[in-house]
């Protein structure tokens, strides 16, 4: 062996990824053509009846007609979406992650290198919160749908949300629908590490029904950390337009979730409280770890925070903004959304 072989082999590495076979999606598709059953054809991608497949499967496994495993029905799907692209998308698989995408081997490489890389500094940053049997079990692999076409992104996504009101703009997404998965345009790499930091927490952690400032909040943190921005505190001139912003009206925007998809300044300033506030209430790990094991949605974590804290979330609000009625009302949020 030459010289020039040797340190070719040398420096050769095997990929951290692999293009998902077109045999192996074939054959999956052909053992699973109950699915074509449940597609709803409403715009310009067709859609899965997610609620009809969960159905069909939960009986089928009571029959044990069809027994198919996570990984398998997240390449059965992807295999589908992919078929009606006019792109040339693939399927590719790493250890933990499933992705549909058009680009090239070096974009893949280096979004797979990230991706997994994040997904352990995730991992090890919250491992007091995140459930051991959830993310082990077995077949298990996070979907990502990757695409340079941000006309594609915004009609993938905008099904997702209402048709009334202005659409948030967006560089990427995680979706809790059918199968959980995340969605980002390619734009500069740059930009992704941020989304998908932000989205793969939210990945990891939805096994839990968490108000969305505690999810925002935690995402906003561990994106901030895995970027190393710059811890984005109050300062004088915020102060002054969450002073002018928050009272006892719009703070349960705050405490629904609802602030949170509207457009402009209070979006911004949501998802700026919920860091702040996660923030500080994680300075306290051992009881941070507790209140959000036990916080749920409907109450947006009040019952959890009598139970950790011995009293409301107000009193964190007043800290901030100083006295007021500052609880979460959840009988007045069906009246604001």
């Amino acid at each position: 062996m030459g010289l020039l072989s040797l340190f070719k082999t040398q420096r050769s590495r095997p990929k951290i990824f692999q293009k998902v076979s077109h045999e192996l999606l074939s054959e999956l598709a052909e053992n699973n053509a109950w699915l074509s059953d449940y597609l709803e054809h409403q715009d310009k991608i067709a859609r899965i009846n997610w609620q009809g497949v969960f159905t069909y499967l939960e009986q089928s496994a009571v029959d044990k007609k069809h027994l198919i495993t996570h990984q398998e029905l997240t390449l059965l799907w992807l295999n589908q979406l992919r078929s009606q692209l006019s792109q040339q998308f693939f399927i590719y698989q790493s250890d933990h992650f499933i992705i549909l995408s058009n680009g090239d081997d070096k974009f893949l490489n280096k979004l797979f290198k990230m991706t997994e890389a994040i997904y352990r500094r995730i991992k090890s940053a919250l491992a007091d919160i995140l459930d051991p049997k959830f993310d082990a079990a077995e077949n298990f692999k996070h979907p990502i749908f990757v695409t340079s076409d941000i006309d594609l992104y915004y009609d993938y996504v905008s099904y997702f949300y209402p048709e009334d009101g202005e659409f948030q703009q967006s560089s990427g997404v995680f979706l809790r629908y059918g199968i959980n998965h995340f969605v980002v345009p390619e734009s500069e790499f740059e930009q992704l590490e941020a989304v998908v930091a932000h989205e793969l927490t939210h990945a990891m952690l939805s096994h839990l029904s968490l108000p969305v400032w505690v999810d925002e909040g935690l995402a906003v943190n561990t994106e901030t950390m895995i970027t190393r921005q710059a811890n984005y505190r109050l300062n004088p001139q915020k102060n002054s337009r969450h002073n002018d912003f928050w009272n006892e009206k719009t703070i349960q925007e705050f405490w629904s979730g609802e602030g949170f998809q509207k457009p402009g300044e209070t979006s911004e300033l949501c998802y700026h409280l919920a860091q702040i506030i996660v923030a500080s209430m994680a300075e306290e790990h051992p009881s941070f770890v507790e209140f959000v094991r036990n916080a749920k949605y409907p109450d947006s974590g009040e019952a959890a925070a009598y139970k950790v804290f011995g009293g409301s979330l107000g009193a964190i609000i007043e800290q901030f903004f100083g006295p007021g009625d500052w609880s979460p009302k959840p009988d007045q949020w069906s009246a604001n959304q």
